[in-house]
Formats: structure tokens, C-alpha cells, sequence
């Protein structure tokens, strides 16, 4: 896949004639069980990348790269129950909530750690640090962002002509923790 990088949404599908049919769908094993055929030959999607343009991929490298994007394409679309998507979809779907419900479940509803308060930003991290007249997360904030710094380009320009090139705009998202083995040290 050409962009593999960049984020895409899908917004259509094509058969070639070579899918597998709804008749086809099963293999019969020696004991008499059934089960799936695991293939998605014969589909391609209509992909729109983030800088407006579309292209046709072949739905095996869009399985791998966008699951969960595919998944829900295929759910709204209602073809989820065709031979190419049924072996896989309850799987990611699965698989994604599972995901999303530990990461709420976890980080988001935690509030103190070994009595000490984890803040969710770097404003609330700035704001405990005041309130306890201390930089520890602040010192913690800064000794990340050295040691990641490098891997990061700044440009104050315009990024639309960095697009073009390859490059893509990078939110940030702090996560922050404190480590009990090195004396409640915080952990950004």
C-alpha cells in the first residue's frame, strides 16, 4: 500500500468476480465440522487518504493495515455477512471494544497513585506542581520531551507543502505515571 502511513477512511467496495460466494463460504473437514474460508480475494475498497485522495486497494492490505476502519466500513455498509468479512469482523470488533474498555477503564478513571495525585495534562500537571510548591512533574515533562525530542522535526510553516513530501502533523498526548522503585519518581 502506497500510504500506509497516512490515516484513510473507506467510501466504497468493488468485486472482480473471483470472491467467494455465500455457497462457498464453508470448508467441511473429515470429521464433519464446518468452518470458514479465510480469504478476501476478489474485493477491492475505495479509500480517501487524508490529503483528498482516492485510491483502490486490495481488501487483504487493507485488512491488515485498517481493521477497525474496514470493520465499521463494513458494518454501516451491511455487508459484514459476506464470506470476506464474516470470518473476521466479531474478532476485531471484539477485539476493539476490549481495547477501548481497559484503556477508559484504567487511565481515565484513575486519579491517585500510592497516594499521590496523576494528572490527565500538562496544565494539571503544572497546576499540582504549583499547588505543591514542587516541579516534580514538571522535571518529568522535560527529561520526555528530551529524550523524545529528536525523533521529531519543528517546522513553523506551512504544512500543507510538508504533506505533499510525506510528512504528517503530530498531536501529542502525555501519559503520565509515578514509579515506586525509584522513590515515588514521576513519570511522564
Amino acid at each position: 500500500m502506497s500510504k500506509a502511513i497516512e490515516c484513510c477512511y473507506s467510501i466504497d467496495h468493488r468485486v472482480d468476480g473471483t470472491e467467494v460466494q455465500p455457497d462457498d463460504a464453508f470448508i467441511s473437514s473429515t470429521n464433519g465440522g464446518k468452518r470458514r474460508k479465510k480469504t478476501t480475494r476478489g474485493w477491492e475498497i475505495l479509500l480517501q487518504w487524508k490529503d483528498g485522495s482516492t485510491t483502490w486497494e486490495a481488501m487483504k492490505d487493507i485488512h491488515a493495515e485498517y481493521p477497525v476502519q474496514l470493520a465499521e466500513y463494513a458494518l454501516n455498509k451491511g455487508i459484514d455477512d459476506q464470506p470476506a468479512f464474516a470470518w473476521w469482523i466479531p474478532y476485531v470488533m471484539r477485539k476493539s471494544n476490549r481495547i477501548i474498555s481497559r484503556t477508559k477503564s484504567k487511565y481515565w478513571t484513575r486519579t491517585h497513585k500510592f497516594g499521590i495525585r496523576i494528572p490527565k495534562t500538562v496544565q494539571e500537571a503544572k497546576d499540582i506542581d504549583t499547588a505543591n510548591h514542587n516541579t516534580l512533574w514538571w522535571d518529568a515533562i522535560c527529561k520526555e520531551m528530551r529524550n523524545v525530542h529528536i525523533a521529531f522535526e519543528e517546522y513553523d510553516g506551512d504544512m500543507g507543502a510538508l504533506a505533499k513530501k510525506g510528512y504528517k502533523e503530530l498531536g501529542m498526548h502525555l501519559i503520565f505515571d509515578i514509579k515506586m522503585g525509584d522513590n515515588f519518581r514521576r513519570k511522564a
